[in-house]
């Protein structure tokens, strides 16, 4: 079948008009873009973490971040934007998730443990940072991380969160190892459940500023090409249609 006239007037079928579609969605950026997919393997410290920035304009609400930890000494980081700290929250308590067990993390822009959580209730053992752990005002960028049950940052002077406070409580807790003063830099792994795949469904963030690292994008010469070929596409149409 084809869309309007029969192709022997010279309109275009469905596949075509398709393609077309996806030529003008690549170059105008308008592909849906509201979560965020893990590329290869997120790193684990914020200086390897996959950046959200440039997946969609600033701003954009982030909607989830989605990926697998692959091994049980794999550890899973994100940059995103907090725009609203009052409402904001993240869990992995969701079908998608298939981890029986994970963790949530989330770190300041500056590396510095902010909030912790385990289990979501006595009888959800993956997670949730509860909204209302923030406060107005601390709208920045942060890093969020996943890992497997058991497993917690470090820093240069020791634990970030007090794991036995963190496994003894449901609560979203704040930095409060011995080493909540310093930046993270490593992670005690002790892996206590099998790998698997996660969603961190998330409220109050939105994607970050600036070009991603992380996520192919077009050059422009590719999309000077991409323009003219459109450019030709829609002459040669009109002049079917005016055949």
């Amino acid at each position: 079948r084809t869309v309007g006239r029969s192709r022997r007037g010279g309109s275009w079928s469905k596949p075509r008009l398709r393609l077309l579609g996806a030529i003008l969605a690549t170059v105008a950026g308008t592909a849906n873009a509201d979560p965020l997919i893990e590329v290869g393997n997120a790193g684990d410290l914020p200086g390897t973490a996959q950046s959200s920035a440039g997946v969609a304009p600033f701003g954009t609400p982030l909607d989830y971040i989605s990926g697998t930890v692959a091994n049980d000494s794999d550890q899973d980081m994100f940059a995103i934007y907090i725009s609203d700290p009052v409402n904001f929250s993240a869990t992995t308590s969701n079908p998608e998730t298939t981890i029986d067990d994970t963790m949530l993390y989330l770190f300041d822009e500056n590396g510095l443990g902010v909030l912790a959580n385990d289990d979501t209730s006595d009888s959800d053992f993956r997670s949730r940072l509860q909204p209302g752990a923030l406060s107005a005002g601390q709208e920045g960028v942060y890093y969020i991380a996943v890992s497997l049950l058991f497993t917690s940052p470090l820093s240069a002077s020791g634990d970030v969160f007090d794991l036995a406070e963190l496994e003894a409580t449901t609560l979203t807790i704040g930095a409060n190892g011995a080493g909540s003063g310093d930046p993270i830099n490593g992670w005690d792994v002790f892996a206590f459940t099998g790998p698997g795949d996660y969603r961190i469904d998330l409220t109050g963030a939105t994607f970050i500023e600036g070009p991603a690292p992380n996520v192919p994008s077009l050059g422009p010469a590719v999309g000077l090409v991409l323009t003219l070929l459109l450019a030709a596409c829609g002459a040669m149409a009109l002049r079917r249609q005016a055949a």
